[in-house]
């Protein structure tokens, strides 16, 4: 099933007045005459109200209240507006789950060519939430959104092709669809597009420097997987100077492998100068983690290491573990 991170989409709007609902601003009075405007009607001034309550800027965050002024917003006719009423509604947000309202918003949106409402259609279908499920009207969605420029959406059409569902399988299609996300920076078709051309796939030969070119690109936006997916890969490679600092960036964050390879190289002093203190605090963290890897090394490693190394390598992982909250 492809990526589908779904919220949901409404409108069956009951044209009705909607009272202002009563909020706490802490900020003078820009924020004031905002809400003054929004009272008053005027659509553009409650839509930039539902986003500042919705996210708590420069007012104290009120969901509820900020799905009210969406609802205000959308039945006015503020396209801008349909789409967060909608997924409100589907999810739950700030009001009483009502998805058949939620998915009429998502369709009025998406008929007036947005393009977010487009792509939440589409996982509606995708997902069958509140509809049958039919892949085939996902497609026509994310083909819609994807055409607009929305990046997730031509990711989606990416998978669907890759997967076959909903449409005859075409890898060449699909690696057409994640190359237009991921030359606009969408970090999970860059990430796909390394995977498919280290591998290589029906129609889709090996391609070695393609395939690091877009693991690179993926990793510097901070996804551990991928940092250590392109370690891994110049580690094969026999560029271990290169790899290190990926392995490393992914073990600072959290990376179980990536910290286990990152105590292997520190040890041996592959591609980095050896530090056996280092490669011991790194062997007694994954061994806090309980991950079983690195056990009979840190025993071994110990037997090289003075009483006070062990015990300063030791306190420096609960340290690491207790700043992270695990």
């Amino acid at each position: 099933m492809p990526h589908f991170p779904w919220l949901s989409l409404a409108l069956v709007a009951l044209w009705v007045a909607v009272p202002a609902p009563a909020i706490a601003i802490d900020a003078p009075a820009a924020l004031a005459t905002l809400k003054a405007e929004a009272d008053a009607g005027n659509a553009e001034a409650a839509l930039q109200l539902a986003e500042k309550l919705d996210k708590g800027v420069g007012v104290v965050q009120d969901r509820e209240a900020a799905t009210a002024y969406y609802r205000q917003a959308a039945r006015q006719g503020l396209l801008a507006a349909e789409v967060p009423l909608g997924v409100r509604l589907v999810a739950g947000i700030g009001v009483a789950a009502d998805p058949a309202e939620g998915l009429v918003w998502l369709r009025r949106a998406a008929n007036r060519g947005d393009a977010d409402g487009q792509y939440e259609l589409g996982q509606i279908y995708a997902h069958g939430h509140d509809v049958p499920q039919d892949l085939r009207e996902a497609l026509v969605w994310y083909e819609r959104a994807a055409s607009q420029g929305h990046l997730m959406a031509a990711f989606d059409m990416g998978l669907l092709y890759e997967t076959g569902q909903g449409v005859a399988a075409d890898m060449r299609r699909a690696v057409e669809w994640y190359e237009r996300a991921a030359r606009q920076g969408e970090s999970n078709a860059q990430a796909r597009l390394g995977d498919l051309y280290i591998l290589g796939a029906p129609d889709i030969p090996p391609n070695r420097p393609e395939a690091l070119r877009w693991l690179r690109l993926a990793a510097e936006q901070g996804d551990l997987s991928v940092q250590y997916s392109l370690g891994q890969a110049l580690d094969e490679d026999g560029h271990h100077h290169e790899a290190y600092p990926w392995f490393l960036k992914a073990a600072d964050s959290g990376h179980a492998l990536a910290q286990y390879r990152v105590a292997v190289m520190l040890e041996e002093g592959e591609g980095v100068a050896q530090d056996l203190a280092s490669a011991c605090f790194w062997y007694e963290l994954l061994e806090l983690r309980e991950f079983p890897d690195g056990t009979q090394r840190l025993a071994r490693l110990k037997s090289r290491l003075s009483a006070r190394e062990q015990a300063g390598a030791k306190l420096k992982a609960e340290r690491w573990l207790e700043s992270r909250g695990e």
